[in-house]
């Protein structure tokens, strides 16, 4: 840049001339960038079901894995292992890891189900053929 007075070669930035001391003129401004956007707020959904959903289903998961373990593990079992999958369908890793919990919760008390029903079934004959 050189000095408007004198002709001196002047350095970027430099506010008075080197040469004669004339002020230099402020730099132009550099354009604008983009217009400031603020940030978006998450909604309030977390998943493709609404957040009570996620609830109910790992209610229903817990009470369908009680209930296999009692009575139709073949009926009550897969329920409780699916609706705790379906909590995997959500964007909050805390929802993911109680369906993921939830479907461990039901696969274990299933095959628990399964084993005490086969007891059952076995038990009055092995109690027979003791006598």
């Amino acid at each position: 840049m050189k000095c408007p007075n004198c002709g001196f070669e002047v350095a970027e930035g430099d506010l008075f001339c080197g040469e004669c001391g004339t002020p230099m003129p402020a730099p132009a401004p550099s354009p604008a960038g983009p217009a400031y956007a603020p940030p978006s707020l998450p909604s309030q959904q977390e998943g493709p079901l609404p957040n009570w959903a996620y609830i109910v289903l790992a209610v229903l998961s817990g009470l369908f894995g009680l209930t296999s373990c009692i009575c139709l593990p073949i009926c009550f079992g897969p329920l409780g292992i699916a609706s705790g999958l379906v909590l995997l369908t959500s964007k909050n890793k805390t929802y993911k890891y109680l369906g993921i919990g939830m479907a461990i919760f039901s696969a274990v008390l299933t095959i628990l189900g399964f084993v005490f029903g086969a007891t059952m079934a076995v038990l009055p004959q092995l109690m027979e053929s003791t006598q």
